[in-house]
């Protein structure tokens, strides 16, 4: 239903990001039920925390976090012009005072339904750049996960990241459950760009996520494997 008239707007703190949206100024709403995954793990959000949906920079919807049972929920209602318009999405994060990028995409339509509390639409935010720290300025990465190509992949895909400087580093996959499915890199490694090579093997299609874990990050990507 269309509030007309009111301004959907949510300001956490003097640092947090100001994100508005005017219903009257949109044709139709879609709704999008989605968690979020940070870190390679189903994020446990603070009450601060909010999930932006935009469409060429455009607040298009907002929503706070909402638990139901033991897990929690964004219930984002998302503002459009027309179908076919593509939204991507931002995570503010209260903790880390930090608005995350999100690798998943979509497409608005109207009364569209996408996903469910039994089979959310989950939002990968991406934890190795922020698009601001606490001071407002960009947030300096010193592990970069660049992502794997091909992407999508029939059975094998080469994963590529950066280190600044040298440590242990493991670099792991799991599947949508968050159960580890392969171990790709375990061992120490110098500062520079490298790159490992992911094999599939007999795993089923479907989406999947790898994991950098180093001394100065954890980072994570997601995956499409097809068949």
């Amino acid at each position: 239903m269309l509030l007309f008239g009111l301004t959907w707007s949510v300001r956490v703190d003097a640092q947090a990001p100001e994100w508005s949206v005017n219903p009257s100024e949109f044709a139709g709403t879609m709704s999008v039920t989605s968690m979020v995954m940070l870190s390679g793990e189903v994020a446990s959000p603070d009450s601060g925390d909010r999930v932006g949906a935009f469409v060429n920079g455009q607040v298009r919807g907002v929503a706070s976090p909402i638990q139901v049972g033991d897990r929690w929920f964004f219930f984002v209602t998302v503002f459009g012009q027309a179908n076919g318009e593509r939204v991507s999405f931002k995570y503010y994060s209260e903790t880390g005072n930090a608005v995350h990028s999100v690798f998943e995409e979509t497409t608005f339509g109207t009364d569209r339904i996408l996903g469910s509390t039994t089979t959310p639409f989950l939002l990968t935010a991406d934890a190795s750049t922020s698009v601001r720290d606490a001071t407002g300025t960009p947030a300096p990465a010193v592990v970069l996960l660049h992502g794997n190509y091909p992407e999508p992949f029939i059975d094998e895909t080469t994963i590529s990241y950066t280190l600044t400087r040298s440590g242990d580093v493991r670099l792991l996959v799991y599947n949508m459950l968050g159960q580890r499915v392969a171990t790709v890199v375990d061992r120490h490694q110098g500062p520079g760009v490298h790159e490992a090579q992911f094999l599939a093997g007999s795993l089923p299609d479907g989406r999947y996520f790898y994991q950098l874990f180093t001394p100065d990050a954890t980072v994570s990507r997601p995956m499409t494997l097809l068949r």
